[in-house]
Protein backbone atom coordinates (compact mmCIF):
# COMPACT_ATOMS: atom_id res chain seq x y z
CA UNK A 1 0.00 0.00 0.00
CA UNK A 2 1.62 3.43 -0.83
CA UNK A 3 0.35 6.76 0.34
CA UNK A 4 -0.08 10.29 -1.08
CA UNK A 5 0.56 13.38 0.64
CA UNK A 6 -0.87 16.19 -0.98
CA UNK A 7 0.51 19.88 -0.07
CA UNK A 8 1.20 23.70 -0.95
CA UNK A 9 4.54 25.30 0.38
CA UNK A 10 3.68 27.94 -2.61
CA UNK A 11 3.36 24.70 -4.92
CA UNK A 12 0.92 21.88 -5.17
CA UNK A 13 3.03 18.82 -4.57
CA UNK A 14 1.87 15.15 -4.41
CA UNK A 15 4.69 12.47 -3.14
CA UNK A 16 3.72 8.83 -3.25
CA UNK A 17 5.63 7.16 -0.39
CA UNK A 18 6.19 3.53 1.38
CA UNK A 19 4.46 3.54 5.11
CA UNK A 20 7.45 3.38 6.71
CA UNK A 21 8.86 6.48 5.08
CA UNK A 22 5.89 8.32 6.07
CA UNK A 23 5.76 7.17 9.57
CA UNK A 24 9.77 8.29 9.75
CA UNK A 25 8.76 11.46 7.89
CA UNK A 26 5.69 12.71 10.60
CA UNK A 27 8.12 10.88 13.89
CA UNK A 28 10.58 13.65 12.82
CA UNK A 29 8.15 16.49 11.99
CA UNK A 30 9.75 16.34 8.49
CA UNK A 31 6.19 18.64 7.25
CA UNK A 32 6.80 21.00 9.81
CA UNK A 33 3.67 21.83 12.72
CA UNK A 34 0.92 21.36 9.83
CA UNK A 35 -3.08 20.55 9.98
CA UNK A 36 -4.03 17.35 8.10
CA UNK A 37 -6.77 17.43 6.71
CA UNK A 38 -9.70 15.02 7.56
CA UNK A 39 -12.37 13.34 4.15
CA UNK A 40 -14.76 15.30 5.43
CA UNK A 41 -12.82 18.86 5.22
CA UNK A 42 -11.58 17.27 1.65
CA UNK A 43 -14.70 15.95 0.00
CA UNK A 44 -16.72 19.84 0.88
CA UNK A 45 -18.12 21.10 -1.99
CA UNK A 46 -16.85 24.47 -1.25
CA UNK A 47 -13.82 25.35 -3.40
CA UNK A 48 -11.67 26.25 -0.21
CA UNK A 49 -11.92 22.43 0.78
CA UNK A 50 -10.42 21.13 -2.66
CA UNK A 51 -8.38 23.99 -4.03
CA UNK A 52 -4.91 23.92 -2.66
CA UNK A 53 -4.24 27.49 -2.24
CA UNK A 54 -6.98 27.50 0.24
CA UNK A 55 -5.27 24.97 2.52
CA UNK A 56 -2.41 26.88 3.96
CA UNK A 57 0.10 24.95 5.68
CA UNK A 58 -2.97 21.48 6.15
CA UNK A 59 -1.80 18.24 4.00
CA UNK A 60 -4.02 15.75 2.87
CA UNK A 61 -2.39 11.68 2.77
CA UNK A 62 -4.64 9.19 1.07
CA UNK A 63 -3.98 5.83 1.37
CA UNK A 64 -4.60 3.79 -1.69
CA UNK A 65 -2.60 2.57 -5.51
CA UNK A 66 -1.96 4.40 -8.51
CA UNK A 67 -3.96 2.94 -11.23
CA UNK A 68 -2.77 3.45 -14.61
CA UNK A 69 -5.76 3.01 -17.60
CA UNK A 70 -4.67 0.64 -19.97
CA UNK A 71 -5.78 1.65 -23.99
CA UNK A 72 -8.34 -1.01 -25.32
CA UNK A 73 -8.39 -1.50 -28.79
CA UNK A 74 -12.49 -1.05 -29.93
CA UNK A 75 -13.28 -2.37 -33.44
CA UNK A 76 -16.80 -0.28 -34.62
CA UNK A 77 -18.75 -2.46 -37.27
CA UNK A 78 -21.05 -0.66 -39.64
CA UNK A 79 -23.97 -2.24 -41.11
CA UNK A 80 -25.77 -0.20 -43.97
Amino acid sequence: MMYFVICNDGDTTVEMLDKKTLEKRLAEGYYGDVEFLTYEQHRASDEAARDTKYWGSAILIIEGHVVVPKPKEVVKEWEV
